[in-house]
């Protein structure tokens, strides 16, 4: 998986199924900052690259609410952040509050 942006950024999909007849695979991708990602498919026979300009994932992370609104400066204060299109594992949705990267 490669960023338009960063060309040596990779990431494996996980294929969750595949329709012969649609001619569609669905996977899950693990979470990377939004934007749009070309890909290669790679199999036990070959690889098939994929034109960016027709195949393409495009994530858009959404964050939808945050509370509390309000915490100490020290740091210590649980926020829970809602919205859509994060990661399944927790080290692939890195917050940052102020200059301050957070435990996820």
């Amino acid at each position: 998986m490669k960023s338009n942006d960063d060309p040596t950024y990779m990431k494996k999909l996980t294929i969750v199924s595949i329709d012969d007849s649609a001619k569609t695979i669905l996977v899950v991708f693990p979470g990377a900052a939004s934007g749009i990602y070309t890909f290669k498919v790679s199999g036990a026979i070959g690889s098939l690259n994929c034109p960016s300009d027709i195949v393409f994932i495009e994530t858009l992370l959404e964050v939808t609410e945050f509370q509390p609104r309000s915490g100490s400066t020290l740091g210590g204060t649980l926020v829970t952040i809602t919205g859509k299109h994060f990661g399944i594992v927790a080290t692939d949705n890195p917050v940052k509050i102020g200059n301050n990267y957070c435990y996820v």
